[in-house]
């Protein structure tokens, strides 16, 4: 196959293998953390809400947290725009890459907000409550993934979005100047007091294996670093002070990538692909450091790491805990030991040697963790909120109740 002669074939490997090392020694390293992380942080109901959060949400980020913006955008180019995607909770497809809500969704909802309306919705938009920026497919770095305008993928970069927001809050703020009705907006003063919510970078990575099968690791790091600095001082400097970041989730054990034959690896011992799950366990690391030194810089904010690597590295590793049988299976998907094929994904079909091939939804969704190739069922999104709400993964620790400038929790 002549595709697996790319991202760590043997003409790469001599080049990667000193990195290697390093990445394993550092792997290690983290794996003995994240033991104790989860060791002390069981999984918990979403806590009652006493009030509803004050502070807007606003959010930015890729496919795990887009509510419908590439759909708005570019109709019927997405698979997400086509059943069976969010069919379990909305009864129709309408942008979210899952059977049902996505894990944005169960936060928004908990924080009283209900359900975030993407930036580009034109039909019974209400912005009071924050919006949603994030775009399938969208790269930390100031790039797209778009080709012929088949696909919405990667319509939006992260930086794109912080322009949106930018434009967003001008319009809010001729409106105020304009005497306009703020019905349906947040207050300049929420600007400052709101939740930023960013999940990027996932396809700085991604993309390469799967479009070109050669990755610099190293080179990508820095890159997204720089491309993620870049936006948090830009937000800063429009006003955001609460910034929170997920950090990248363990896709070397996602059916995509599990099921990607020019990814060369060895496999630990939850079935993941090792030297993947390493460089994006780096890129943490530097993400951690990164946001400790803006924090140094912009003395006005407050920036946190939500580690959703843990969460969902757990549901991998102890998938019973979480009723799950099939970790590394697509529940939406076809073909092989993963259920996963590039060519042929969730909801489409095609040929395979000759023979008629359909990527179909499982019967259960709720026994997988994965719905089609990285993106988690709603089942498991909820677990990821859980998470989010315990308040056990967040870098360094936070008060969302100090967030939200209300008395958020009960006891």
């Amino acid at each position: 196959m002549q595709r697996a002669a790319g991202l760590f074939s043997e003409r790469r490997m001599p080049i990667f293998s000193a990195m290697l090392r390093n990445l394993i020694l550092f792997q290690f390293v983290f794996q003995l953390r994240w033991l104790v992380a989860v060791a002390a942080a069981a999984t918990t109901p979403l806590p009652s809400l006493n009030a509803s959060c004050q502070s807007p949400l606003f959010v930015f980020g890729a496919s795990i947290v887009d509510v419908g913006e590439n759909v708005v955008a570019m109709p019927f180019r997405s698979l997400a725009a086509f059943p069976p995607y969010a069919m379990d909770y909305f009864s129709r497809p309408n942008g979210r890459f899952s059977n049902g809500r996505n894990f944005i969704d169960f936060v928004s909802q908990q924080l009283g907000h209900g359900l975030l309306n993407p930036f580009l919705k034109s039909v019974g938009q209400n912005f009071i409550h924050g919006v949603n920026f994030a775009s399938a497919g969208s790269t930390a770095q100031d790039s797209s993934l778009l080709g012929d305008g088949s696909d919405s993928a990667g319509l939006f970069s992260l930086m794109v979005q912080v322009d949106q927001f930018r434009e967003f809050k001008t319009e809010v703020e001729d409106a105020i100047r304009n005497k306009d009705s703020l019905q349906d907006l947040p207050s300049i003063q929420q600007f400052s007091e709101a939740i930023y919510f960013i999940e990027t970078a996932h396809n700085d990575y991604l993309r390469v294996p799967f479009e070109t099968l050669k990755l610099d690791p190293l080179v990508t790091l820095s890159a997204t670093m720089s491309a993620i600095e870049k936006a948090i001082k830009d937000l800063y400097n429009l006003g955001a002070r609460n910034i929170i970041m997920m950090n990248l989730t363990p896709l070397g054990c996602a059916p995509s990538l599990l099921s990607n034959e020019a990814i060369q690896s060895e496999y630990d011992e939850c079935g993941c692909k090792l030297v993947f799950n390493n460089i994006l366990s780096l890129h943490n690391k530097h993400l951690e450091q990164l946001l400790e030194t803006l924090q140094t810089q912009l003395p006005l904010s407050n920036l946190v790491v939500f580690d959703a690597y843990s969460i969902m590295l757990d549901g991998y590793c102890n998938p019973s805990k979480y009723g799950i049988k099939y970790p590394h299976q697509a529940c939406c998907g076809a073909g092989g030991k993963y259920k996963y094929l590039q060519s042929i994904q969730c909801g489409r079909s095609g040929y395979v040697d000759g023979k008629l091939v359909e990527a179909k939804r499982c019967e259960d969704p709720s026994l997988h963790l994965i719905w089609d190739s990285i993106h988690p069922v709603e089942s498991f999104c909820h677990h990821i909120a859980d998470g989010f709400f315990s308040g056990r993964y967040f870098k360094p620790d936070i008060n969302l109740a100090d967030l939200c400038k209300s008395d958020y929790f009960t006891s």
